[in-house]
C-alpha cells in the first residue's frame, strides 16, 4: 500500500514538472519544430515500466504528432499505454508507458517521430536516452555453487534378480495360455471402423481459457502457475492450428516461426503481449499485481475472439479436409474387410 501511494505521488510530481515545461516552452514565437524527450527514471531493471514523454512544439496548428509503434524501441521495450495531450494549439504532449523486457540495455533507442500536416508527413529524429541497467541477481559472478551429493551404491544379492526374472517368465506364460484359451472360446467378430474425431483448436482454446479462469491460482496469488497455464493455452492453440512445436519454443522462436507461417499480424502481436508478460513472471522474478493478472486474462479472452474472426474459416477448412481423409480411410477399410471375407469364404469351401 505504501509503495502504491509513493508511485501515485511520484507520477503526480512528474506531471507537474511536465506541465511546467510545457508552459515555459509555449512562450515566444514558433519558428521550427522542436521535440523534447523526458523520462521519469535513470535506472532499468527487467520488468520496470518507464514513463517516456515527448513534447512537440509545432509550427502549425494543423500538424499532428503520430504515436509510434513498439517496433521503434526494439525487442527490449514494449509500449504498455499511450496518451496524447494538447496544452495549446501549437503543442502536443505524448506520454507513453514503456515496459522493459531486456537484459543489459543502457538506453532507450532513438527513432524518427512522424509528424503529419494534412497529406504530408515529416520525421523528427530523436536521440537515444541514456539509462543505467541494474540486475536482479546480486553479484552473479561470485554467487556460490551448491555441492552435488555423493552417489551411494546399494548391495543387492544376485539371486534376487534371478527370482524376479523367473517370476516374470511364469506370469507371462500363464497369461499367454489364458489368452489362447479365451481366443479359442470366443467367436470371431468383424472389425468395426472407428473414425478419428476432429479436434477443433478454437474449441480447445476456449476450453483452456475457461479452465484458467476457474483455477485457484489467482485466488492464492500463485502468479507463476497462472501465467504458466495461460501461456500454455496460447501456445497449444498455435501447435494444433499451425502444426508448430510451440510448447518447446521460446517466445522469440515462436514469433519468428509464426511470421514464417504467415500467421495474421494481429494474432501475432496479441499473443506476443501475453507470452512476454508470462515470461517476465516465470523467468525474471517479476511480480505483477492482481489487477494486472486479470487484465492479462481478459487479453487471453480477446485473443480467442480474434481467433474466431480471423482463423475461423481456416479451421473450418481443416475440419472438411479431416472429414474427407476419414471418409477415404473408411472406404479403404471396408474394401480390405470385403477382401478378407472373400478369402475366408474360399478357405471354408476348401
Amino acid at each position: 500500500m505504501r509503495q502504491k501511494t509513493f508511485s501515485i505521488i511520484k507520477n503526480r510530481f512528474f506531471q507537474v514538472i511536465i506541465t511546467g515545461l510545457l508552459a515555459l516552452s509555449s512562450v515566444g514565437s514558433l519558428k521550427a519544430q522542436e521535440v523534447v524527450s523526458i523520462v521519469d527514471a535513470d535506472t532499468l531493471t527487467p520488468g520496470d515500466i518507464v514513463t517516456y514523454t515527448l513534447v512537440t512544439k509545432k509550427t502549425s496548428d494543423n500538424q499532428q504528432t503520430v504515436v509510434p509503434d513498439s517496433s521503434v524501441f526494439g525487442e527490449d521495450f514494449e509500449i504498455r499505454s499511450s496518451s496524447m495531450y494538447k496544452p495549446d494549439a501549437y503543442t502536443d504532449s505524448l506520454v507513453m508507458e514503456l515496459q522493459y523486457f531486456g537484459v543489459g540495455a543502457n538506453q532507450i533507442p532513438g527513432f524518427k517521430l512522424p509528424i503529419t500536416d494534412g497529406n504530408d508527413t515529416t520525421y523528427k529524429s530523436l536521440s537515444p536516452v541514456p539509462l543505467s541497467y541494474k540486475t536482479l541477481v546480486e553479484d552473479p559472478e561470485n554467487a556460490p555453487l551448491q555441492p552435488l551429493k555423493d552417489i551411494f551404491e546399494f548391495a543387492i544379492e544376485w539371486w534376487l534378480y534371478l527370482l524376479l526374472a523367473l517370476a516374470v517368465i511364469l506370469i507371462g506364460y500363464f497369461l499367454y495360455r489364458w489368452g489362447k484359451s479365451r481366443d479359442a472360446e470366443e467367436t470371431h467378430e468383424p472389425e468395426v471402423f472407428t473414425p478419428t474425431p476432429f479436434v477443433n483448436p478454437i474449441a480447445q482454446l476456449s476450453k483452456g481459457l475457461t479452465e484458467v479462469s476457474e483455477s485457484d491460482a489467482l485466488n492464492s496469488d500463485d502468479f507463476k502457475s497462472f501465467y504458466s497455464e495461460l501461456g500454455d493455452v496460447i501456445r497449444t492453440y498455435f501447435e494444433d492450428a499451425y502444426n508448430i512445436d510451440a510448447l518447446e519454443m521460446t517466445t522469440r522462436e515462436l514469433m519468428r516461426e509464426l511470421n514464417t507461417k504467415a500467421v495474421d499480424d494481429e494474432l501475432i502481436q496479441h499473443a506476443n503481449a501475453i507470452l512476454r508478460q508470462a515470461d517476465m513472471v516465470k523467468f525474471a522474478r517479476f511480480v505483477p499485481s492482481l489487477e494486472s493478472a486479470y487484465k492479462d486474462l481478459d487479453k487471453g479472452k480477446g485473443f480467442l475472439e480474434k481467433v474466431k474472426r480471423i482463423d475461423g474459416p481456416r479451421i473450418e477448412s481443416l475440419k472438411r479436409r479431416h472429414e474427407r481423409m476419414e471418409e477415404e480411410a473408411r472406404q479403404l477399410f471396408e474394401e480390405k474387410q470385403q477382401q478378407q471375407q472373400q478369402q475366408q469364404n474360399q478357405e471354408d469351401k476348401q
